[in-house]
């Protein structure tokens, strides 16, 4: 279990991640605060105090585009170094970047350290490009299509590449609303939750998830319509 560390203030994030530890987590995911902006100097004395206090090992997240706070290639090998930081998600959709963060962290001697991408539509490049794997919100619907995309990527590539398609098809269906929604109402389609979101973000309206069954029907095993979601 990596559960995901929300940092607005790091005393705050210091005592989430002792109780994190406390209930059975093996790894944090966080990203840099977002709501003030960080020179890449204090991008890395964020991460190295948090490391160095953390109980649990720290996964980096670049997320820029909901940060607006990047964490850079090359830090990332300096990361590596650190022997409470064990990987890196990487949801910036750029190729490059994941590209340099890989030779980065090889250059960097740090063999333990692995790299994800974010994107479910880039399995296939990403995997290409030096990825260990993926942390990705398709993995919660559909599971054994990201797992068989990443395992066919070095015995049988356009069969993998084939698969990248049907996945990024799924996925477009499931960007729908403010996110998480979308990917709500479809795993609510599957009887494994509501579609509501957690405050203030509003679920898909009813004709929307009706849309959404007609995509996803066939390719996923949906629950009946007249039954909805349970729990």
């Amino acid at each position: 279990m990596i559960a995901g560390v929300p940092v607005s203030a790091v005393p705050d994030a210091e005592a989430e991640l002792g109780r994190l530890h406390d209930v059975g987590a093996r790894a944090a995911l966080v990203a840099p605060p977002a709501y003030f902006p960080m020179t890449e100097s204090e991008v890395e004395a964020f991460y190295c105090r948090l490391a160095d206090s953390s109980p649990l090992p720290l996964v980096l997240y670049n997320i820029p585009a909901f940060t607006r706070v990047p964490v850079p290639a090359h830090m990332v090998g300096r990361l590596a170094s650190h022997p409470n930081v064990v990987g890196l998600k990487d949801s910036s959709r750029d190729l490059e970047y994941l590209q340099t963060a890989v030779g980065a962290v090889r250059n960097a001697a740090a063999e333990d350290f692995r790299i994800y991408t974010g994107t479910d539509t880039m399995l296939v490049a990403s995997s290409l490009a030096g990825a260990d794997g993926s942390i990705a919100a398709s993995a919660n619907l559909v599971p054994e299509l990201g797992v068989q995309i990443l395992s066919l990527v070095s015995t049988d590539l356009l069969r993998a590449v084939e698969l990248q398609r049907q996945l990024a098809g799924i996925v477009a269906s499931c960007r729908r609303g403010t996110a998480p929604s979308g990917w709500k109402a479809a795993l609510s389609l599957l009887g494994l939750c509501t579609p509501a979101p957690v405050p203030p973000a509003l679920p898909l309206p009813e004709d929307a998830i009706d849309q959404l069954r007609r995509e996803l029907a066939g390719t996923i095993p949906l629950e009946p319509a007249e039954t909805g979601a349970t729990g």
